[in-house]
Parts: C-alpha cells; structure tokens; sequence
C-alpha cells in the first residue's frame, strides 16, 4: 500500500503504484502525469549516459523532477482555468503568459463593444418635371436677390408646380413676377415675390437720412411707419418729403402691397405720435404737392382717416387746403352714404376739441356748404336747419 502524504487518505495501490512518492500535488494519489513523470525520472537514471553523468542522488534528481512538473503544472493551471475567449476568436495557447492573454482578452472585447463605422456613400439626382429650366436660372445672373426669386417663382409657375397663395391666382403670381423683372420703376426695383414692396431699403438707397437703418435684400426689417416716425424726430420736413415720395412711386401699385394700408391710414392714425412740427410739414407738403394730398386721400386703400388732420388745418388758418383735403376724402371711391356721415361726425368732433371756437366757426363756413352740395338725404339731415345758427 501506498504511503499517505500530505495528510490525504490512503488509496490503492493502483493509486498509488510508486507508494505516493510522486503524488506531489498531494491529492492522495498519484495521476497519470506524474506517474508518467516517474517513468521517465527511471528512464533517465537506467539509460547510459555521459562517463561524467552522476546519478548517485536519486533522491536529488527526484527533487528537481519534483520542481520542474510543478512549475510546468503552473504555468498550464491558468490556461484550464482562464476565461474563455472563444467568442472573440482568443485562445490562450497562442499567448506565453496569463497576462499577455488576458490583455489580448480585453482589447478584443472592447473592440467588439465598440460601434463599427463603414464609411457609406449615397449619389442619387432628384428627378422632377421642369428641374432643368429651374437649374439654368443663377442667383450670379441678377443684379439682387428680389429679382432673382421673381425668375425662379416665374419658372415654377409656368411648370406648373408653384405655390400659390390662397389669397392670390396663378395669374396674379405671373403678373407680379414679370413686373418686378421688366419694369423699370422705382416700386419694381423694391417689389419681393412675397412680402409686397421694400419701402424702408428705398428710402435708405434715394435719401440721405440723418439716421441709421437696416439693408433689406428680401424681406422687410423694419416698417414704414417706424422709420417715419424716427425721421420725423430729427427732421419732420424731409420726413414729410419721403412720405410724399413714397405715395408717389408706390401709390399706382398698390396691388402688389402686401399690407396696403402700411402708407395711408396706418400712417394717417399716427396724429398724436408725432413729435412737434411734423403736421405742419406733411401739410405744407400737401399744399405744395396735390399727387400727395390726392394720393393720400383719394387714392389710399381705404376711406382716409383724415379728420384730424382737416379739422387741424382749418384751426390752423389754412381754410383752403382743408377744404382740398375735404373734398378729396369724399371722392374717394369707396365712399357710401354711411361712411361719409361717420366721417363728417369725426371732422367736425375733431374741430370741437379744439379750446377756440374759431375751429368750429371754419367748419361752419368752409365745410358745410360742401356737405351740402352732397346729393344724400342722411347727410342732409346733418345740417342744421336753414337760418338756426346752429353747426349740427
């Protein structure tokens, strides 16, 4: 029987053949690698070898043995009990050391881990009806953006696959691009495709202003009734002067305004805004001018809101122009029997406020007798009765 080492328990003697002198990782018996081992320890010390050859120590030679089986049972363990690297194609007999493996380990699996990129390109032409016309038009072949966006919405148009605005025609949208491409006035130059005429960028480019603003190209940036009031802070006659101009170049085209009454009665509503002096300008400028005074009045989208503006003439000595301004409001086109009562009642509410009777006394001497010229039974019924001495 063998021998037990270590502490293990005994086993046969087909556990242990060489009497547990070879069971060196003390499990109590002894495998087939080191019985094998064994083998060959007895081999070496039988077999001839050099005259100089000492085997005199078994003991020793079986120490070295001893040594040698467990520094190779080492460096095997961590091959058997490593982590398996298999599904990133690792495997550790490929690798000398425990480390060098488990370092091949980890770079395999945070490349694994990481997204992988394939560079990917993608080449395809968009193909529709009228591209080619579309492309041959260059912004580099217009003098601005305006007139450019006019070629280009024409083109669409005549394919057949423009936007067309619920409040416009197809009609409409040609008409407006052909003007802003043919025409050689001042309201074509700073008419856009969508957002209606540029007066604030005309103004900057045909005045010399004593303020600064914005360049607009294709899309207003500040308003017509902004820049008006600024100007008129620092000078109310050249502001009057550019209220004029710009009734005069862009008044015969107010189908193409986006916002049509942006020069009439927006402007006309801004009595009390304006700072000192400007009235008595844009008045002056409407007795120096009648295209202005017609322009404004007759002219203007909607019935005129000039009834402030009426009664601060006559309180201001300039009968005559009042009554120009007077008779020009009730031309106007849009004029009906109630609009015009509404407007009388304003001018002559308008004429009350003032603190001086002398206002009321002008419109009762240079206004009523044009009222009462006016063929309709309601605004009769507006004057006083013949000889009562009364205004209303």
């Amino acid at each position: 029987m063998g021998r037990n080492r270590g502490g293990g328990s005994k086993g046969s003697i087909w556990d242990n053949p060489f009497g547990g002198l070879f069971d060196f990782n003390h499990d109590g018996k002894e495998d087939f690698g080191e019985q094998w081992l064994a083998m060959k320890i007895f081999q070496e010390c039988t077999k001839e070898g050099p005259a100089d050859e000492d085997f005199s120590d078994p003991v020793g030679h079986l120490s070295s043995a001893q040594q040698d089986f467990e520094d190779a049972e080492d460096e095997c363990d961590w091959r058997i009990s490593c982590e398996d690297g298999f599904d990133v194609g690792i495997d550790p007999e490929d690798y000398e050391t425990e480390e060098e493996y488990e370092e091949a380990l980890e770079n395999a699996r945070l490349a694994q881990s990481e997204p992988v990129t394939i560079p990917l390109s993608l080449s395809f032409e968009l193909s529709y009806p009228g591209k080619e016309a579309l492309d041959a038009i260059k912004e580099s072949d217009y003098p601005n953006k305006r007139k450019y966006d006019a070629a280009y919405h024409l083109c669409e148009l005549k394919q057949g696959i423009a936007y067309i605005p619920t409040d416009s025609s197809l009609e409409e949208e040609i008409a407006r691009c052909e003007f802003i491409l043919n025409s050689d006035t001042i309201a074509a130059k700073y008419l856009t495709v969508y957002d209606g005429f540029l007066y604030v960028q005309a103004v900057k480019e045909n005045f010399s202003l004593p303020i600064d603003i914005p360049d607009e190209d294709e899309a207003i940036i500040l308003y017509f009734d902004s820049l008006l009031l600024e100007l008129a802070e620092e000078d109310a006659t050249l502001a009057a002067k550019v209220w004029s101009w710009c009734i005069q170049e862009f008044g015969p085209y107010n189908q193409y305004m986006k916002y049509k009454p942006e020069l009439y009665n927006r402007m006309l509503f801004n009595f009390e805004d304006y700072p000192p002096g400007f009235v008595d300008s844009m008045l002056q400028e409407m007795a120096a001018s009648p295209n202005f005074l017609m322009g404004i009045l007759e002219k203007n989208p909607e019935f005129p809101a000039a009834a402030k503006y009426i009664a601060y003439a006559l309180g201001h000595e300039q009968q005559n122009l009042a009554e120009n301004m007077f008779r020009s409001a009730i031309a106007h086109p849009d004029e009906s029997g109630e609009e015009l009562g509404d407007f009388i009642e304003r001018t002559l509410s308008a004429c009350e406020n003032w603190d001086e009777l002398e206002t009321v006394e002008a419109f009762k001497f240079h206004i009523l007798p044009i009222i009462a010229q006016i063929e309709n039974k309601r605004l009769q019924r507006l004057l006083p009765p013949p000889h009562s001495g009364k205004s209303r």
